[in-house]
């Protein structure tokens, strides 16, 4: 499968919370972000920054009916944000900006 190239640090966090709310939207029935599991994904992944976590959320609230913050609320995708996971979802399929895995 193909994952969210971990170059730049922002843009992959945003991808994987975009991700992540798909994932909710399957599981419990609703486009949501949580930012305890973003960070907990971006940690796995290498693409954690600590300084500049919530102020990529902050700089990408468009996504988001509000930006997710430290043990806050799960927060849904905005249509701004379901239209970048339309678009993200394309580019994963199309393996541009990718790197393969497993």
């Amino acid at each position: 499968y193909r994952e969210p190239s971990n170059e730049k640090p922002g843009q992959s966090q945003i991808e994987w919370a975009l991700l992540l709310a798909l994932k909710n939207a399957i599981v419990q029935g609703a486009f949501t972000v949580d930012a305890e599991e973003v960070r907990l994904v971006c940690q796995e992944k290498g693409v954690f920054d600590r300084r500049t976590f919530y102020t990529t959320f902050r700089r990408h609230g468009e996504y988001f009916r509000s930006a997710p913050e430290p043990n806050g609320r799960a927060q849904p995708l905005s249509s701004k944000g379901l239209a970048a996971l339309g678009a993200l979802i394309k580019t994963l399929a199309d393996g541009e900006r990718m790197q393969a895995v497993g």
